[in-house]
């Protein structure tokens, strides 16, 4: 795994910290990062290092109700992931305006619910699909 400093030099498009990440029925983080920026959708574990990375327009989400409205599946380069819980911070622009839970504020932190929607509201306007 490719280990890469999880603080970027810009404010990226979205950041959320404290996802629990899986694939199949293996945690892979606890605490992991998913981050959206520039065009690209990238997942890390509790220690920094990559798990996955894909174009934000290849990655497909499909809701789940098994984490409440909290949580998604992610299919990125062919891999199922169960992403869930976290705390999301939306850069102003393209995805802090579709975040509208947020008002725009850079840095807004929110958590649940309005979490999981301003990760899929920003997710949607950044290129993202959603498996129905």
């Amino acid at each position: 795994m490719t280990q890469v400093p999880i603080q970027p030099q810009h404010q990226p498009d979205y950041m959320g910290r404290g996802f629990a990440i899986g694939k199949g029925m293996s945690t892979l983080a606890r605490v992991g990062t998913v981050v959206m920026d520039g065009g690209t959708f990238i997942m890390y574990n509790d220690k920094g290092q990559i798990i996955d990375s894909a174009p934000i327009s290849s990655v497909m989400l499909q809701k789940s109700k098994m984490f409440m409205g909290t949580g998604f599946y992610m299919h990125v380069n062919g891999t199922k992931y169960s992403v869930s819980g976290g705390q999301s911070s939306v850069a102003s622009g393209v995805a802090g305006i579709a975040a509208g839970a947020l008002g725009g504020d850079i840095g807004a932190l929110v958590s649940g619910n309005k979490g999981a929607k301003a990760f899929l509201q920003t997710f949607l306007a950044l290129g993202g699909r959603e498996q129905n």
